[in-house]
């Protein structure tokens, strides 16, 4: 009777363990199967990470190629700007020295118009002058005329 006592104890330790071991078996394959799904996202997911990290590269390399002939257009537009200024200077210089000319011009001939209005005044008082003489000049005459007519 021990021994069937034991011998079911034995068996029921037996059971209890084959039960257990099922149970570690069906946790060992979750286990499994859950690192499986991580190592397949995780794969996903670098795929996805390298995927991204090539598109960036590539808009870094459009941006550079960008910026440089932006950069590149506005040096030569800077030059373009700077010869434009020269060529703008030297015309502005050339202008100032034909209106310092002209005022110069200007000034002479003001000054020549002042000369020439002096001597034509001078010229119409001398004129007038000389027509009042001849005035007079002309009624003496004509007195002298009557005179010897009335003789």
């Amino acid at each position: 009777a021990e021994l069937r006592t034991a011998s079911y104890s034995y068996q029921e330790n037996v059971e209890g363990y084959e039960e257990e071991i099922k149970s570690l078996e069906k946790e060992l394959i979750d286990v499994r199967e859950k690192h499986e799904a991580n190592e397949a996202a995780r794969n996903e997911g670098s795929m996805d990470l390298q995927a991204e990290v090539q598109e960036l590269h590539a808009t870094i390399e459009r941006e550079r190629g960008t910026y440089s002939s932006l950069l590149e257009a506005a040096e030569s537009r800077a030059i373009g700007l700077e010869e434009t200024n020269t060529v703008l200077s030297k015309e502005l210089a050339e202008l100032q020295r034909i209106l310092e000319g002209r005022d110069d011009k200007i000034m002479r001939l003001e000054s020549q118009t002042s000369s020439d209005k002096l001597v034509e005044n001078d010229s119409v008082a001398q004129a007038r002058a000389a027509q009042k003489d001849a005035e007079n000049k002309a009624t003496l005459e004509r007195e002298k005329v009557a005179t010897l007519e009335q003789e």
